[in-house]
Parts: C-alpha cells; structure tokens; sequence
C-alpha cells in the first residue's frame, strides 16, 4: 500500500509541475501578445496579416468589458476558438 501511495503522490506533483509549466507558457504567449501590439503600433515591426486581431485581442485584455477579456483568455488558454476572424492557435 505504501509503493502505491509514494507512486500517486509522484503522479500528482508530475501532473502539477506539467500543470504549471503550460500556464506559464500560455500567460508568456498573452504578454507577448501585449507587447506585439505596443511593438506594431510604434512602428517597430512590418505590418503582419494578423494585426488587426492582435490589436483586438490586446485592446480586449486591457479593457473594462470582463465578457471580452474572458474571450481572449479562453482562446489562450484552450487553444480552441477565434478571435477577430483568426483562430487563436495562430495568436500564440
């Protein structure tokens, strides 16, 4: 009993510490995000196809309108989903 309590404890902090490290990357992905927007619109980077969903997404995040942000955090999160007519696999 004991071998099997050590291994499920292994499994859950392995399955935390995974957990953990895609929370990370997707909050990393939204930051960039924020700073590509502030990067295009002072003129420091071409014009990219997605720019306007970029400008979308990082207007929403800095918004008041709570429905919206949860559109933009969602889409980051799952991966799943589009925002301004480009999937989100692309924003990230």
């Amino acid at each position: 009993m004991q071998k099997y309590v050590t291994h499920h404890k292994f499994a859950i902090l392995l399955t935390l510490n995974q957990l953990q490290t895609t929370i990370t990357n997707k909050t990393s992905d939204i930051l960039s995000i924020l700073r590509l927007r502030s990067l295009i619109a002072a003129g420091g980077v071409d014009s990219v196809p997605e720019g306007a969903a970029i400008f979308a997404a990082a207007d929403a995040l800095l918004g008041e309108d709570v429905e919206a942000k949860n559109a933009v955090l969602n889409g980051f999160l799952s991966a799943e989903g589009e925002f301004a007519s480009v999937p989100c696999t692309l924003l990230s």
